[in-house]
């Protein structure tokens, strides 16, 4: 197994404050991760039917031109992410995650949509079903923290 690094590193404090842009384009890349699964759906049932026109070959033509605009677009949103070192865990939700060390090694701070604030993080190898309280990390990192002060 290779050493995994992070182009950046968050703090808490970093990544709460840059939750209103993640937010953002979260929100785009839900929205149109949704539309092209059900414009992908559509298609699939679309071109199964056995009586396709010439008009009909046309539309679907269209349909696959649209769909993969808004592909490149969804990797243009992702990119936007990974730009500013956030990491995009659960796309069919929106979670992400920030790339953090705690005890000297590197974690995940999680967010999910909806939530006014990182409250999880998770270990590099457990995802998002291993989410723990960030609670259980803040005595530690509120110490530390008040002796980087000194």
């Amino acid at each position: 197994m290779g050493v995994v690094t992070h182009s950046r590193l968050f703090t808490l404090d970093e990544a709460n404050r840059m939750l209103p842009l993640v937010s953002a384009i979260v929100q785009d890349i839900c929205q149109v991760h949704r539309s092209l699964c059900d414009r992908e759906d559509r298609l699939k049932r679309s071109v199964g039917k056995s009586s396709a026109t010439p008009m009909h070959l046309e539309e679907v033509e269209a349909f696959e031109e649209s769909i993969n605009e808004d592909r490149s677009r969804l990797a243009e949103y992702i990119n936007e992410l990974s730009d500013l070192g956030v990491v995009l865990k659960a796309i069919d939700v929106g979670g992400v995650s920030f790339p953090s060390v705690f005890r000297g090694r590197l974690v995940f701070l999680s967010w999910l949509p909806g939530d006014r604030e990182i409250r999880y993080w998770h270990e590099l190898d457990t995802g998002f079903a291993g989410r723990e309280s960030i609670d259980s990390l803040l005595p530690e990192l509120l110490f530390e923290s008040l002796r980087h002060a000194d």
